[in-house]
């Protein structure tokens, strides 16, 4: 019988943020490697009380879900509990689990859940995205996720036995550990999605931004950019995952700018996963600009990761380990001076100005190079449950 891993933590299977999509790559690869995978997510959704009643599946896996918490009180209440936890340990027996895989996992029921582990001799692995700058919510739960952060980030994951380090900044930061890897997030490029169904005949330039822009971005700049060279070319500038009201809502500024853009900018509002995964292959570039912050640093772009795998080249600034997968020209472009309104308006016409047979070959680069496809990580995987 194969031996079980438990995989814990705030995503929301099978594919509703990022946090699922790296933890279900990631098992795809334990189950290479001969272990069954059973996974404790989160849900927004209604979630029954009793935790063993939500159970799930999906592919080759299966998953329980509790209640996303929806103010400052539920998140401390669940962040510092094991009840559901243990009942699911229960349930799979805990004398056949081999791992708990936890993903960013808050510090109190993390401590908990190390002196637990310890007694009964299973092995847990930190898988480790972010760093938390203590910059979102109300003061109570600022100061709360702060001191949650450094508990975990500075003291518990140094007791576990291996880490998965999404970037190089958080690999370095553990680098003194005997068991610890670096993983960015990975694709299974066997997946419907990421079939190439037609070749981009459009002649005019499709840029695309998949997500929600926050702070760390320097979103308006690319509008601002964008509009500045409306006039000269023809292109299109595809946004998903932000209504037009709310974008405005953020920006107040770009107003303006939108207006001159008219028809050449397009708001699709929030797609599904497999819808922005088509939007991006029917474009010539998937284009984001990242501020440098602490958090950049140490967490790395899922959109990066899914752009390249569906044969899409990236236009992007320096961020995170970004250097070590894009080649300036071949799989994309980085930005510079991206604060910079006439330098990034100057660096986006260079682009423009690429012919159809250069953005083909940078396209026919990015399939061919499959560089996150979770099989070419299988063997780093292993060192970590050896």
């Amino acid at each position: 019988m194969k031996k079980k891993i438990l995989y814990i933590g705030g995503f929301i299977l099978p594919d509703k943020n990022a946090a699922a999509l790296r933890v279900v790559a990631n098992a795809k690869i334990l189950s290479k490697l001969g272990y069954k995978i059973f996974f404790i997510g989160v849900s927004k959704l209604h979630v029954s009380k009793e935790i063993l009643e939500t159970k799930k599946e999906f592919e080759d896996f299966c998953y329980f879900e509790e209640k996303y918490p929806s103010s400052t009180l539920d998140w401390i209440i669940k962040t510092s509990t094991l009840k559901n936890v243990k009942k699911i340990i229960g349930f799979l027996d805990k004398n056949k689990i081999d791992s708990i895989f936890v993903y960013n996992y808050p510090s109190v029921a993390f401590f908990k859940l190390l002196v637990y582990c310890k007694i009964r001799s299973i092995r847990i692995i930190s898988d480790i995205t972010e760093w938390y700058l203590g910059d979102q919510g109300n003061f109570i739960f600022k100061i709360v996720k702060k001191i949650d952060n450094n508990l975990r980030l500075k003291y518990l994951n140094n007791k576990v036995d291996g880490l998965i380090c999404i970037s190089d900044f958080l690999f370095n930061f553990y680098s003194n550990r005997r068991k610890v890897i670096k993983i960015p997030p990975l694709v299974d490029l066997a997946e419907s999605k990421w079939e190439i169904s037609q070749s981009l005949n459009s002649e005019k330039l499709q840029f695309v931004y998949v997500g929600s822009p926050e702070m760390k971005e320097s979103f308006d700049n690319l509008i601002i950019s964008f509009s500045n060279l409306s006039g000269k070319f023809d292109f299109t500038f595809k946004i998903i995952g932000i209504t037009k009201t709310e974008i405005l809502e953020k920006y107040i500024n770009i107003s303006p700018y939108i207006k001159i853009l008219g028809p050449k900018i397009k708001f699709y509002g929030r797609l599904s996963n497999w819808e922005a995964i088509q939007k991006i292959k029917q474009s010539h570039f998937f284009i984001f600009i990242r501020r440098q912050t602490l958090a950049t640093k140490a967490g790395f772009p899922t959109k990066f990761v899914e752009s390249l795998s569906a044969g899409t080249p990236v236009i992007t600034n320096k961020s995170s380990n970004l250097e070590e997968f894009l080649i300036n020209g071949k799989n994309g472009f980085f930005l510079e001076d991206v604060n910079d309104i006439e330098k990034l308006t100057y660096q986006l016409s260079k682009i423009l100005e690429l012919n159809n047979y250069e953005i083909r070959k940078m396209k026919e680069f990015c399939l061919e190079s499959r560089i996150f496809d979770y099989n070419n990580y299988i063997k780093l995987f292993s060192t970590l449950l050896n």
